[in-house]
């Protein structure tokens, strides 16, 4: 059946769907930015230089998935959702600028979400 011009339904363009590299990308700079953290604490946290982060945030560099970095990146989201959860107040950046400290971080708050 062939309905009448006005009745069909308008073309729409398909949005192109983004890498996992530049939504984890994005979400590691939102989430600093959410938190007060400066791209030099972030550099530290995910294990980049400065100017990385800093083009990160111009657009112009993307984590690659499998490196060290896009998995820190992963770990830092983690650790902000498992934050978000419980509905904690402050900024623990000094726990979560060395690898063990975030590693820890995630699993005390992942426990802690665990009983809710």
């Amino acid at each position: 059946m062939i309905f009448p011009r006005k009745y069909r339904l308008a073309q729409v363009a398909a949005r192109p769907v983004p890498s996992e590299a530049a939504v984890v990308t994005k979400a590691a700079l939102r989430i600093a930015a959410l938190l007060a953290i400066p791209q030099k604490s972030l550099a530290r946290i995910v294990g980049l230089s400065e100017a990385s982060v800093s083009r990160m945030a111009a657009g112009t560099f993307t984590l690659a998935a499998g490196d060290k970095p896009f998995e820190l990146a992963v770990l830092f989201i983690r650790f902000y959702r498992a934050l978000d959860a419980l509905a904690l107040g402050g900024t623990p950046l000094t726990l979560i600028e060395t690898l063990p400290g975030l590693v820890n971080a995630v699993a005390y708050l992942d426990a802690r979400r665990a009983r809710l």
